[in-house]
């Protein structure tokens, strides 16, 4: 089995450094209950002989490792949901390589499919690692009037003293008016807010005190941390998508079936615009000069996608892309994927094994039409707001 069959009764939200395994084992939650049952479910229907592999993926502390198991467990129980069978890595002549999965229908193959998490830049530095610890101590801080905002200036591979930190916050806390403070917010004067800066050990970190609503004052279960402040950044989630696209279209040679990649879009970046800059390229805007002085703007794009480069097709043994824009437990039954079709693929996937929404080419218009299918929970016959029925509680 997947998890531990005994009685939980943590209900306290998962902490910032905590695998997710870890969490979803301990939590005694209802929705982290149903979420359990669901992948044991799942995890059953899985074959025998390759159950060691993704149950040591799925109970790692690494979270990619596990989110890219879940992922392949997801995807594994939704061809059987379609109708499929499924064939775990199957063998590839001349390639020591094996894709995720080669899927049947009735016993005849139809395509392969691999499985790919899309992240975006690597966080797995030290002093990365440690904000999650440093969090985690001032989660540990007793006030129960105010949330604080934390906004991390420098930092360092050294661990500061998160309870000298705690202590010195708790004193500071403790002198505010939390209903002063309030009415301040409420007049929109952000900047009347306190701010302290502590430091220690090559750290620097900024707080402020956000005062909390009288109905959730006093409540010690509402986590302290309010907002985290991470800056502002230049998102090219398009990027790690081609990339991961790119690497592997052409990993197991020329196949004699359609080859889909499901990819797994971990951002909240993630929509058909970015999808379709990592397929056909960076979209562009040419300005031209006129003879007679006229401006005149096209929408153009650069040639730099996976399907469209150097001004002509690529990649064209990847017969689709079947995107999730940012599946995990929580949203199993609310996040519907988009099979996009590649215009040249040399072994085309036929449009009517997939019930879910497709972007299929329109070659006279040169776009990508969408076309509806059945929301995902119908597929899986899961309620629309599976798992959260009801609150479990006052926290989170």
């Amino acid at each position: 089995m997947l998890f531990n069959t005994k009685t939980r009764i943590n209900k306290e939200c998962r902490r910032y450094s905590e695998p997710l395994y870890a969490y979803l084992e301990r939590s005694g939650k209802k929705s982290s209950g149903f979420i359990r049952n669901l992948l044991e479910e799942w995890y059953s229907h899985y074959p025998e002989k390759h159950k060691k592999d993704i149950y040591s993926m799925l109970i790692s502390k690494d979270d990619h490792s596990h989110l890219s198991a879940f992922f392949e467990l997801y995807m594994h129980e939704l061809l059987l949901k379609l109708g499929f069978t499924a064939e775990i890595h199957p063998e590839i002549e001349g390639k020591s390589t094996h894709p995720d999965f080669l899927v049947f229908l009735d016993s005849i193959p139809l395509f392969y499919l691999e499985c790919a998490l899309v992240k975006g830049p690597k966080k797995d530095t030290v002093a990365e690692k440690l904000e999650n610890k440093i969090y985690d101590m001032i989660d540990e801080m007793k006030n129960d009037d105010f949330f604080l905002y934390v906004e991390i200036n420098a930092s360092s591979t050294s661990t500061p003293s998160g309870a000298k930190w705690r202590r010195e916050l708790e004193r500071r806390l403790s002198e505010l008016d939390p209903d002063e403070l309030y009415e301040n917010l409420e007049r929109e004067e952000w900047e009347s807010l306190p701010q302290w800066t502590l430091e220690d050990k090559g750290w620097k970190v900024t707080f402020r005190p956000i005062p909390r609503s009288k109905n959730i004052r006093g409540k010690h279960c509402v986590r302290p941390i309010g907002i985290i402040w991470k800056g502002f950044f230049w998102s090219d989630i398009y990027v790690y998508i081609r990339n991961v696209i790119r690497e592997k279209a052409n990993k197991y040679g020329r196949l004699k079936l359609p080859y889909v990649i499901a990819v797994n879009v971990l951002s909240l970046f993630c929509d058909d615009i970015a999808i379709s800059e990592a397929l056909f390229g960076k979209l562009i805007t040419k300005i031209n000069r006129e003879p007679d002085g006229t401006i005149r703007r096209r929408e153009d794009r650069k040639p730099n996608g996976v399907w469209w480069g150097s001004r002509r097709p690529q990649y064209t043994r990847v017969s689709g892309v079947i995107v999730f824009p940012y599946l995990y437990y929580g949203n199993i039954a609310k996040v519907t994927p988009t099979l996009w079709h590649n215009p040249w693929a040399r072994h085309p996937i036929d449009l009517s094994i997939f019930p879910f929404n497709q972007r299929v080419p329109n070659k006279e218009e040169m776009r990508m039409e969408l076309r509806m299918g059945k929301p995902i929970n119908e597929i899986f016959s899961l309620p629309e707001n599976w798992p959260f029925f009801e609150k479990d509680d006052d926290c989170c």
